[in-house]
């Protein structure tokens, strides 16, 4: 069963059932073993944050920058700079915020909008206290044929928008796992977050070390944090029950 599985017998059933019960699937999804997911995004974080710290002083991955930068011109410069922009941390969280409230319309339980909304902010802000932590700077723009302008400031590892898209995805495909749409919102998501780890590379704003690690982040804290968010949505709405 998932977050948005109904009665597969007819269209009237299926409403019904979802306005009867319509956090019901949340409950299954907090009943999930928590152990081998909080080991995984344990691990997760020991080694992005070992690897930060290995990585910080190593620039080795330069030429491979200034090589896509020489293709950053034309057609290809306003669609990475879109995107870059697109996801910029205010935009982000707009985003997030928008697809929670579609979520809650949709489904009808403020807890299942509350569920996605919160799960991707507890999965996605850690990034930033890990940027300071490891305090890796971004690629020398001065290297670059073609740099985004205005060129960002602030620390690079690891990639904030990669990491925002994956974590994005991954609530979404838990959301609508066991439903016939889990498979395309897989294939988007996998190619959302391709596209978004390109275009910052060819923006030159991050090593693909940067990219990398906000992946693995995103795949392997992810599973964990929803499990826990489903858990303290459900606490918090049996309280308001009483």
């Amino acid at each position: 069963m998932t977050l948005n599985e109904t009665s597969p017998a007819s269209a009237a059933p299926r409403a019904s059932a979802l306005n009867a019960r319509p956090a019901a699937p949340l409950d299954r999804l907090a009943a999930r073993p928590l152990t081998g997911r909080l080991t995984l995004a344990a691990l997760a974080l020991v080694i992005v944050v070992g690897a930060g710290f290995a990585l910080r002083p190593i620039t080795a991955e330069m030429p491979l920058l200034v090589s896509l930068s020489a293709l950053h011109v034309g057609a290809v410069q306003a669609v990475t700079l879109g995107v870059y922009a697109a996801l910029e941390p205010p935009f982000a969280i707009c985003l997030a915020v928008v697809t929670a409230g579609l979520v809650w319309a949709r489904l009808h339980s403020w807890r299942v909008g509350l569920w996605f909304g919160l799960s991707v902010a507890v999965a996605w802000l850690p990034v930033w206290i890990i940027k300071q932590l490891v305090h890796r700077e971004r690629p020398d723009a001065l290297l670059l044929a073609h740099p985004l302008t205005p060129t960002p400031h602030d620390l690079g590892y690891p990639s904030g928008h990669t990491a925002f898209v994956t974590v994005f995805a991954v609530v979404l495909a838990t959301l609508l796992a066991g439903s016939r749409w889990r498979g395309l919102a897989v294939t988007l998501g996998a190619l959302a977050v391709a596209m978004v780890a390109l275009s910052v590379l060819l923006d030159g704003v991050h090593y693909p070390s940067d990219t990398l690690a906000s992946m693995a982040w995103g795949l392997a804290v992810t599973p964990a944090v929803t499990v826990i968010v489903a858990r303290v949505v459900n606490r918090g709405g049996a309280l308001l029950r009483r």
